[in-house]
């Protein structure tokens, strides 16, 4: 029920599933991080930080397997950019 909650939470209830918690191979990197105004007002209206901190309960209370994405992702809270949040979605 908490996941479900969290995908109703981020507007990505009718968002396909996956078979693993982050895409093989994928690195992550401050290099991904916004370089201009333009996606740095884009991504400061994106809910980063809410979504880290809501699947890091999960990852703790229910959700193991996602504990390693999770602890990747919530490197960048400072500064995110479009593929973290991809990532996150």
């Amino acid at each position: 029920m908490y996941i479900k909650s969290i995908l109703i939470r981020f507007a990505l209830k009718d968002a396909k599933g996956a078979m693993t918690p982050m895409v093989p191979g994928a690195t992550y990197s401050w290099e991904d991080a916004p370089d201009n105004l333009t996606d740095t007002v884009k991504m400061g209206k994106t809910p980063y930080w809410e979504a880290i901190r809501s699947l890091m309960y999960a990852s703790i209370a229910t959700r193991p397997d996602i504990a390693f994405t999770v602890s990747t992702l919530s490197q960048f809270l400072k500064n995110p950019g479009i593929a973290h949040w991809e990532a996150v979605k």
